[in-house]
């Protein structure tokens, strides 16, 4: 939060009625949130799923989302207009989440680095780990249960807090 100093010149009455001394100025401290609008793309070939995602990012506030429903598109967005972060379903038609991933990190810098949250129903064991091995950064279950896993994540990726890999280490493009 940053404090912002507003300065209003109002007119300045005495106590006498109707007595007008001229212009004062008035300081008033307010909090700024210093958060500018933050650019999401999702990636989601399921309408109703896409649909179900972006609501609850657009119940965070200030976001402004892009849509993609392939991997390819995904691509395409990213290089045309790219986002603070991507939310990727990994179980896309044609080129799928995984290889998304990788050749978003084969991407030159600073595309490469971009943040990247798996939103996929593959929950199994080791699913996370192949998701993160194929350069994301974070991963979310579906169905979302917690509206707050999101918030969460969200903030921690997009401040480079908690990245599950290094900042300046994207993996190398692999073959599948």
């Amino acid at each position: 939060m940053n404090r912002v100093k507003l300065s209003l010149g109002l007119p300045i009455f005495s106590v006498i009625e109707g007595d007008s001394t001229g212009e004062g100025s008035y300081e008033i401290w307010a909090e700024q949130e210093c958060m500018k609008r933050t650019k999401i793309l999702v990636v989601e070939d399921n309408e109703d799923n896409r649909r179900i995602l972006v609501l609850r990012l657009q119940q965070l506030g200030e976001v402004d989302i892009k849509e993609a429903t392939t991997g390819q598109e995904a691509l395409d967005c990213i290089t045309r207009e790219p986002p603070d972060i991507v939310f990727l379903n990994l179980k896309l038609p044609v080129l799928d989440g995984w290889e998304t991933a990788r050749r978003i990190r084969a991407l030159p810098a600073p595309l490469s680095q971009l943040p990247i949250i798996a939103v996929t129903a593959h929950a199994m064991v080791g699913d996370r780990a192949k998701a993160l091995a194929a350069g994301c950064d974070e991963y979310i279950a579906k169905p979302i249960v917690n509206p707050g896993e999101i918030r969460e994540k969200l903030e921690r990726l997009l401040t480079r807090g908690g990245l599950t890999r290094p900042a300046d280490a994207a993996p190398s493009p692999k073959k599948k």
